[in-house]
């Protein structure tokens, strides 16, 4: 018995299988999201390695302008990992991360540099130690963020 085209995608037994594949549009979220992740790298490595050049480029986005340009800065990369996320292994996490990360960059021009204010005098306390904690806090959840864009291996 000869079924349509359409009648053999609605089997059940192979609509469990079928998945729409966007090849063009999984790799722009992909690297979208690996992108950040190597920006998220970047400033790890900086907190780790450099603590206190880390602390000084800190420093320089809590007044305004710069501090508008962080904000800008943390909304497009959280919208962006928000975006990326369905091309992730992980895609609730990551989109929870790129929702949070945006919403901290919206509250920024309002909440920023009162916040700011309080971190950076407990670095100063705590000396390049704490930097480097949290430098490497930054390393890991780019560690996570690049396990979370790798491509799966094939069985």
């Amino acid at each position: 018995m000869l079924r349509s085209a359409a009648a053999r995608r609605l089997n059940p037994q192979t609509l469990s299988s079928y998945t729409v594949t966007r090849p063009g549009l999984d790799r722009a979220t992909r690297a979208t999201g690996l992108s950040i992740t190597a920006l998220v790298g970047l400033l790890g490595l900086a907190g780790v390695l450099t603590p206190a050049f880390f602390v000084r480029a800190v420093s320089v986005f809590q007044e305004p302008p710069t501090l508008y340009l962080a904000a800008m800065i943390r909304v497009a990369v959280g919208a962006g990992l928000a975006w990326a996320a369905s091309a992730s292994r992980l895609p609730r996490l990551v989109f929870v991360f790129g929702v949070i990360i945006a919403i901290g960059g919206l509250a920024t021009p309002f909440m920023g540099a009162q916040l700011a204010r309080p971190i950076l005098a407990s670095w100063a306390a705590g000396g390049p130690g704490l930097v480097r904690a949290w430098g490497a806090a930054a390393l890991a959840l780019a560690a996570l963020l690049l396990y979370a864009f790798s491509y799966r291996r094939s069985a």
